[in-house]
């Protein structure tokens, strides 16, 4: 009978733990779930431009070490921007934390959907349709952005063209 109060109690907590973690990020839970849907569409269109499909159960053409690289570049997205927004929960404008993490993971998202585009206008070139949708998100996300994203991104912008 020791033995199983011993258990519900531990397991009570163990429920407790994972209660307040899940809790942690429930303000930012759907904006993880677009960043991850947005990571999916960039590899599908990222495997389509480097023209892998399957050949007898094997993939033909497929770069392990890119998939890789995609992989940690959200791990990497991800522990940042919750990174941040535990460091801001930690101050007296700790309000804006989640705010703080919603503005990442746009620019997150807005990285995904502009890349997964541009690989696809590079599988379907004579569609009209996919360069304009590419057109209308990198020129309004400007007019969308804070100021200070609008600024960084300039910025960004300018030295990547000086390389």
């Amino acid at each position: 009978m020791n033995r199983l109060l011993t258990i519900t109690k531990d397991s009570g907590a163990g429920i407790a733990m994972i209660s307040m973690i899940l809790a942690y990020f429930d303000g930012t839970l759907h904006f993880l779930f677009a960043l991850f849907i947005g990571f999916i569409f960039n590899i599908f269109a990222g495997l389509m431009a480097d023209k892998v499909h399957f050949h007898m159960w094997r993939l033909c053409n497929f770069k392990g070490h890119k998939f890789k690289d995609s992989l940690l570049e959200l791990l990497l997205i991800t522990c940042v921007t919750y990174l941040l927004k535990l460091m801001m929960d930690l101050t007296p404008e700790s309000e804006k934390s989640i705010y703080v993490a919603q503005v990442l993971m746009w620019m997150a998202l807005y990285y995904y959907v502009t890349n997964g585009l541009k690989n696809l206008i590079k599988v379907y070139p004579k569609s009209r349709w996919i360069r304009f949708v590419y057109y209308v998100i990198t020129f309004q996300f400007n007019e969308m952005a804070p100021n200070f994203v609008k600024n960084a991104w300039d910025k960004s912008e300018k030295k990547e063209r000086l390389k």
